[in-house]
């Protein structure tokens, strides 16, 4: 009578119940199994990987797309932490748009999303939130590093009105910002959205910290 061991079948089982790669054990055709679930488990787990990364980043500016700003806002209600929020405009985009062509308005998104990106903390959390708007969440920070904040937009805006090359239109940013002592709430969007509104009313190309007197300063 033949006898069968059965044992590396148990193996794989495990490996397949805790998601990991099979080993490669047993008799030849053990062994080719394993090998031949192992390539499907690694295409898998790429796609996964590709899936995931495009269902959270803008694919156009590689910042966080709009899904994962209302998933961060939502893990961060009511936490016991300060943060502020800034919500960012690009200003005159239509015009760049209709002057210059949408071609250039992608690099214009781009350009801002990387000086976004360069300048604020590893941790502050960067986002296109909708065509020409962004938005950043900024943690463990208060309202005694406004003058800090405004250093980075004032940097950004600097290198944004020198165009790379004279082909590229000058840019600049308006933003508005609100600061939390408890995490996110509600009101923190609402602050900054009034913040960037006067901001852009009052000239664009600057920053307004939402007060809670209902006043802004500048």
């Amino acid at each position: 009578m033949l006898l069968f061991d059965l044992r590396p079948l148990n193996v794989f089982l495990s490996c397949i119940k805790k998601d990991m790669p099979l080993s490669v054990i047993g008799t030849y055709e053990f062994r080719h199994l394993a090998r031949t679930y192992n390539k499907m488990y690694e295409i898998n787990k790429s796609s996964k990987t590709e899936l995931q990364h495009q269902a959270s980043y803008d694919s156009l500016t590689g910042l966080l797309n709009r899904i994962t700003f209302d998933q961060m806002c939502a893990y961060y209600k009511g936490a016991e932490c300060p943060l502020a929020l800034l919500l960012v405009d690009v200003d005159c985009f239509k015009g760049i748009n209709d002057n210059f062509g949408h071609e250039m308005g992608d690099d214009a998104l781009k350009t801002v999303a990387k000086l976004l990106k360069n300048y604020f903390r590893a941790n502050d959390n960067s986002f296109r939130i909708g065509g020409d708007e962004f938005a950043i969440i900024m943690t463990d920070i208060t309202e005694s590093s406004r003058d800090i904040i405004a250093e980075k937009i004032d940097s950004i805006n600097e290198i944004l009105r020198k165009p790379v090359n004279e082909n590229f239109p000058e840019l600049s940013i308006s933003v508005g910002i609100a600061f939390s002592s408890r995490g996110y709430c509600n009101e923190i969007f609402s602050h900054a959205d009034v913040a960037l509104y006067n901001s852009k009313r009052d000239g664009k190309s600057g920053y307004t910290f939402y007060e809670a007197s209902g006043e802004e300063l500048y």
